[in-house]
């Protein structure tokens, strides 16, 4: 089983105009395991100088409440932590349960494949982001 992580820009940032909107980044994560498929998308944007983020779910029961958040500093020295530990992860590993991780940011795309059932990067960066 693997799990994929992807960050998409395809969806719109609702009751925003894209004019006043700089996207930081995006999230993809698929994530398979034995109880399924999920997809998560997570974007970050920047906004008259405050950082907020969004975050979508396909596949899954679990629901974030709320799906969106304006981020404190200390949220976003957290965000971009996990996109160094991402960029240092070691691939592979024997786990069921397999996340895949497709992040954008500035026009470079980073894919990593985690499957160690150690670092559950994405788990632990939704809790701290969106206090679940």
């Amino acid at each position: 089983m693997f799990r994929i992580v992807t960050i998409l820009f395809a969806f719109s940032i609702p009751f925003r105009s894209h004019a006043q909107v700089e996207e930081i980044s995006q999230l993809t994560v698929v994530g398979a395991s034995c109880a399924g498929i999920d997809t998560m998308s997570l974007i970050l944007y920047k906004e008259n100088n405050v950082i907020s983020a969004h975050v979508t779910w396909k596949g899954s029961n679990l629901a974030l409440t709320p799906n969106s958040a304006v981020l404190t500093e200390k949220q976003y020295a957290l965000y971009r932590r996990f996109v160094k530990e991402l960029k240092k992860l070691k691939e592979g590993g024997s786990c069921t349960t397999q996340d895949l991780y497709k992040l954008v940011e500035r026009g470079k795309v980073i894919e990593k494949m985690d499957g160690h059932c150690e670092w559950f990067g994405i788990d632990k960066l939704l809790k701290q982001l969106f206090h679940q």
